[in-house]
């Protein structure tokens, strides 16, 4: 495991020479995940109230990838990355009944993230629940210094996004998704299509 490691390690850039943990990103399933009246949001901004909410009905035609995010910003992944993640600390998954072989991914591992050194921006507030319209940063996975990735699945306890300019179409605001250098091995190997691992603070490392 530790020569695969060093591998996953090897285009990395080399000032990084003790990397401990991968951002965990992905690639457009044209599709809306939120778009069912089941789905709670604020009547004002459309942004959804319940992260964990799955839409059991949500139908996924054709798509290649093993890991996306929908127009609404749901995390979609196929049964094969299922299979891979599903007795990880943290992993949470919710098949979808409405497409054969897919899952909701969601995460209960919470990590700290540096807002002053991440420079988030909190913009365009809503009167109603509180929360802010848009919510971007040029790096999504800047940790706090103090912070010691567990193994497994993790999310940032800062969520990024924005609303739709029209409240009835609903989004999530989503967290960045880290995982620990062994597991990242296993996702490498796994040839999964959609997926991208890009070591903390720095560019992608891989993909497909």
């Amino acid at each position: 495991m530790g020569r695969s490691i060093d591998r996953l390690l090897q285009t990395a850039p080399r000032t990084m020479k003790n990397v401990t943990s991968f951002e965990i990103s992905g690639q457009t399933i044209k599709r809306f995940f939120y778009d069912s009246p089941a789905a709670g949001a604020c009547s004002a901004c459309g942004l959804i109230t319940d992260p964990d909410w799955t839409n059991k009905e949500f139908e996924v035609d054709s798509c290649h990838l093993d890991f996306g995010y929908t127009y609404d910003f749901a995390t979609i992944v196929s049964d094969r990355f299922a299979a891979t993640v599903r007795a990880w600390p943290g992993v949470k998954l919710e098949k979808i009944a409405g497409s054969m072989n897919w899952f909701h991914l969601t995460c209960d591992q919470v990590v700290a993230y540096d807002k002053a050194r991440g420079n988030v921006q909190l913009l365009r507030p809503c009167d109603e629940c509180g929360r802010f319209r848009e919510i971007f940063a040029p790096f999504l996975a800047c940790l706090a210094p103090e912070v010691l990735v567990p193994g497994g699945l993790a999310r940032t306890d800062q969520v990024f996004g924005s609303a739709s300019d029209s409240p009835s179409e609903k989004r999530a605001q989503i967290p960045t998704l880290i995982v620990d250098a062994e597991h990242a091995v296993s996702l490498r190997s796994g040839g999964f299509k959609g997926l991208v691992l890009r070591p903390v603070g720095c560019g992608p490392v891989t993909g497909s």
